[in-house]
């Protein structure tokens, strides 16, 4: 081979490697587009939740049970939704899995919190409810007197987990009338 040759072999080489070089920088270029786009959809997707779960009023209140199934539908999961009272944090639960983690001794003394349920009863200072079961007792700190039906807001803090019979006390902190 000619010295021509070569150098001219050598020089398409080069070429050849400047351009798939060329080719793998674009194409790594692309995917990193793509992901920065996936991953600011999926920010933008869950601060759209996060608004639709927080009251935006002001009043620091969790948004009804209807807003929180949608979300739970449009995810496909249980979010947990914290709210605050008094430096207070409160984690929201349906009242039917509060039930269920109790049944399961997964409820531990001095945790808070809040949920939507039907009042199944007041018994002198005791607040009995539908959904998390009557035999788990709410205290009240202040006199109350609840129909029976009537639906509520309840703020609570365990006061006392009974594993043997899968029970729970419960402090009242603060109760709204829905």
């Amino acid at each position: 081979m000619s010295e021509e040759t070569v150098k001219n072999v050598k020089d398409g080489f080069k070429k050849g490697a400047s351009i798939v070089g060329k080719i793998i920088k674009w194409f790594f270029i692309i995917v990193a587009i793509i992901i920065v786009l996936v991953i600011g959809y999926s920010v933008y997707t869950c601060t759209a939740v996060t608004k639709a779960v927080v009251d935006v009023t002001g009043a620091n209140e969790i948004v009804g049970s209807a807003v929180r199934e949608a979300v739970r539908e449009a995810t496909g999961t249980q979010i947990a939704v914290e709210t605050v009272i008094d430096g207070q944090t409160y984690t929201q639960i349906e009242p039917k899995k509060l039930a269920f983690d109790i049944d399961n001794g997964t409820v531990k003394k001095g945790e808070r919190y809040v949920f939507d349920d039907t009042c199944f009863g007041v018994n002198g200072a005791t607040l009995m409810l539908s959904d998390v079961g009557v035999t788990n007792q709410i205290t009240l700190t202040e006199f109350a007197d609840y129909p029976m039906g009537r639906k509520l807001r309840v703020y609570v803090e365990v006061d006392e987990v009974i594993p043997s019979i899968k029970r729970a006390k419960f402090r009242a902190v603060k109760i709204i009338e829905l």
